[in-house]
């Protein structure tokens, strides 16, 4: 089968899946611009393709859709984020209304199939969109093992990740991790992620000397810290799966995050909980987990048993390969 995968940024979830459909398929891929040459490649694409594939319900999925039903294809997205959340207590969010609103259910609504990260992620598309449940399926994200961390490798340390900008300093809660690490001196607090200027100067004039901000940092080097740290804080007001946790978890770090989203979902029994803007018991929650000698292990057990790439890797071609076989 030609699948014509599309999206307007490779992230690394987004690679997965489409090295996914390219074991058992023919993937053509399109990085959507808002750019004549896009639509284009994009009529071409859609042309030859029997079945189009894309990631995130926005202006460069639509696009695709349009022409996916134009040409009779069948249209598979993945709705894993800001496209289906509606926060304006936050500015976050396509379902908040407006031209971003129209543009998300009208892609959602031409699909086929639209695939959600999380079940949270699935009740948040259901609720917001006005989708019917059987069109929506969870396909929970995908993560390889790593090698296990020995215990003595580990630093009384806490990290996050995020890109620093003025949306993330709430929905991220980099406002909350910069303040925790002030009532915390003698530890190390690491934010790593690309930087918006007027954001990080913002936090770093409320940060510590405690806190570091080492901007955009590599795939090694995140590694690397994952490796050293004890603790991966997450305070988010949104996550609909939480990819990081998932990978620190990974690296033996004992996850503490809010009970926001799909956190608690993905950390299940192995880390610690808190509400949502909630300092003190955010800050009581990673004293604890510092107090912790022990690497995390239940936590890197949970991610292999329950978010196995391989299990990604065969419902979703168990999802794709009936839609495009239907369409024949």
């Amino acid at each position: 089968m030609k699948v014509l995968f599309v999206h307007n940024s490779l992230r690394s979830f987004v690679r997965k899946d489409r090295d996914i459909l390219a074991s058992a398929h023919e993937v053509q891929e399109l990085n959507f611009r808002r750019h004549p040459s896009s639509v284009r490649e994009a009529i071409e694409g859609v042309r030859r393709a029997d079945l189009v594939f894309g990631w995130f319900a926005s202006l460069h999925t639509w696009i695709p859709a349009l022409l996916a039903r134009r040409f009779r294809k069948p249209f598979v997205v993945v709705a894993g984020g800001y496209d289906a959340v509606n926060m304006p207590e936050i500015g976050y969010g396509s379902m908040r209304g407006g031209l971003p609103k129209a543009v998300a259910r009208s892609t959602l609504f031409m699909a086929d199939r639209v695939l959600a990260v999380s079940d949270f992620n699935r009740r948040e598309i259901l609720t917001n969109t006005g989708l019917p449940g059987e069109k929506v399926q969870r396909i929970y994200l995908g993560f390889e093992t790593v090698p296990e961390q020995p215990p003595d490798f580990k630093r009384r340390q806490v990290f996050t990740v995020g890109n620093i900008n003025e949306s993330n300093r709430t929905r991220k809660g980099h406002d909350m991790f910069v303040r925790i690490a002030a009532s915390l001196p003698e530890t190390p607090f690491i934010l790593a992620g690309s930087w918006d200027k007027t954001a990080v100067y913002a936090l770093q004039r409320e940060a510590d000397p405690n806190v570091s901000f080492p901007g955009f940092v590599s795939n090694e080097e995140i590694r690397r810290i994952f490796m050293e740290s004890a603790v991966y804080l997450q305070p988010s007001a949104h996550e609909a799966f939480g990819c990081s946790v998932a990978e620190a978890m990974l690296y033996g770090c004992l996850p503490v995050v809010s009970d926001r989203g799909a956190l608690p979902e993905v950390i299940g029994d192995t880390g610690l909980v808190f509400p949502f803007g909630n300092h003190e018991a955010a800050l009581e929650a990673v004293r604890r987990a510092l107090e912790d000698p022990q690497v995390c292990l239940s936590a890197r057990k949970r991610v292999i048993e329950a978010f196995p790439l391989s299990n990604r890797k065969r419902e979703l071609l168990q999802c794709v390969d009936p839609v495009g076989e239907a369409a024949h």
